[in-house]
Parts: C-alpha cells; structure tokens; sequence
C-alpha cells in the first residue's frame, strides 16, 4: 500500500475541523510512521521528504509541548499541498 501526501492532507483538514483530537492525529502519525518502517506501507520518492516531515511534526501531537497549534497546522497542511 502506497501512502500519499493527500492521506495526511486529509487527516489535518480533520484536525482543524475538529473532528479529530490532536491524540487520534498523533496516534495516527505514529502508527502511519510505524507501518513505513516496517515496510507495510511505502511513499513515493516524490513526497517522502514531505511525509517524512509531516509525519515527525504531528507524531508527538498529544503533548501538548510539541502540538502544532491551528497556524502550523496550516503551514504544514500549505507545504504538503504544493507541488
């Protein structure tokens, strides 16, 4: 299974629509970055510097020291959906 910068695009539109905590986003980087690790999932060599990134800011996300408040949210959200 290929993971794409639109899967996590649409995991941060959820974010900052509130429809999911910053625990279930963290959590879901975490297991996401799990999974590519394990060779479960693979990015396309294309977007993997952006996933990389996306995937180190939000792991931590439910601490609220490492949190990305709703600006950096959408900066990230900006950087995965240009070319």
């Amino acid at each position: 299974m290929i993971l794409t910068s639109s899967e996590i695009i649409a995991q941060l539109e959820q974010r900052l629509a509130e429809q999911i905590s910053a625990a279930a986003l963290a959590e879901w980087a975490f297991a996401t970055f799990y999974a590519i690790e394990q060779g479960e999932l693979t990015v396309m060599e294309a977007e993997a510097a952006h996933i990389a990134e996306a995937l180190d800011a939000l792991m931590f996300a439910d601490d609220a020291r490492f949190a990305l408040d709703e600006a950096g949210l959408r900066q990230l959200l900006a950087r995965l959906q240009s070319p």
